[in-house]
């Protein structure tokens, strides 16, 4: 069984991946969901074809709210709220409670990767 950072690590790898086949998706659904089921297999079992499409759906949100994103794939906590669906405020006692990754800014900013944000939201889905 892999632990959560094995899984995040091979998330963010196959992130880029998982954009192409969501955009693709969008185009030819079949072929798209077929890219998806590959790439899933090609884990060996250790992510759901679910988890991808659920990082493709925050992406697509992203794109469609106009979120900005970070060139690595990070959002601000007001939009990462947002793209979740909960308070600001929520998200931020969250983060202090360590239920959910971050980043902090030089400036002070905080900052959420969607990949993180992607297998937070699974959680709950599980419960």
């Amino acid at each position: 069984m892999t632990d959560r950072g094995e899984l995040l690590a091979t998330a963010t790898r196959l992130f880029a991946h998982a954009a192409q086949a969501m955009e693709l998706a969008q185009r030819n659904q079949s072929a798209g969901l077929a890219i998806l089921a590959e790439i899933g297999a090609g884990r060996g079992g250790n992510c759901a074809a679910s988890d991808l499409v659920r990082v493709g759906h925050l992406l697509a949100t992203c794109k469609e709210r106009r979120i900005r994103l970070s060139g690595d794939q990070h959002v601000s906590e007001k939009d990462a709220a947002d793209l979740i669906g909960v308070a600001r405020t929520t998200l931020a006692t969250w983060r202090m409670e360590g239920r959910v990754p971050y980043r902090r800014l030089p400036g002070g900013g905080i900052q959420y990767a969607v990949s993180d944000l992607s297998f937070f939201i699974g959680t709950f889905s599980k419960d």
